[in-house]
């Protein structure tokens, strides 16, 4: 079995200037709170629109970290306009749950399972799907 730690990748793009596209690629077993605390606040102060991508990859903080995760966090929900994440069949329950849990803080967040419902949600033009090139 390879080692899970080595196999997580994150891809982050901004895209159209305002729109934080972060794709989370594979697994880890390494906690990852700092890190994802770190990446949600400085991606919601500078952008209307915060896209994460777990099409290929999984939330990178436990679920027994959420609370903590989110105590961290403050009230980032409510700075961007909208918060998007992207699922796959395998993590969709957990991305619709913090979704949910974005929603329950005063943000605006929905979970979506392609790139093409991320631009009809938005009604524009994205371009190509970030993941058709990684």
């Amino acid at each position: 079995m390879p080692n899970q730690v080595e196999t997580l990748q994150i891809i982050e793009k901004t895209l159209k200037g305002s729109i934080s596209y972060t794709a989370i690629l594979g697994f880890t077993m390494k906690p990852f709170l700092a890190e994802a605390v770190e990446g949600y606040t400085r991606k919601a102060l500078s952008h209307k629109v915060l896209i994460v991508d777990y099409r290929r990859g999984d939330p990178i903080v436990e679920p027994h970290d959420i609370p903590e995760f989110f105590a961290r966090c403050g009230d980032i929900w409510t700075k961007p306009e909208q918060f998007i994440y992207l699922y796959n069949d395998a993590n969709r329950m957990r991305t619709a749950h913090l979704s949910k849990l974005v929603l329950q803080r005063g943000g605006k967040a929905i979970a979506l399972p392609s790139w093409q419902a991320v631009v009809e949600h938005l009604g524009y033009d994205l371009g190509d799907d970030p993941m058709d090139s990684l």
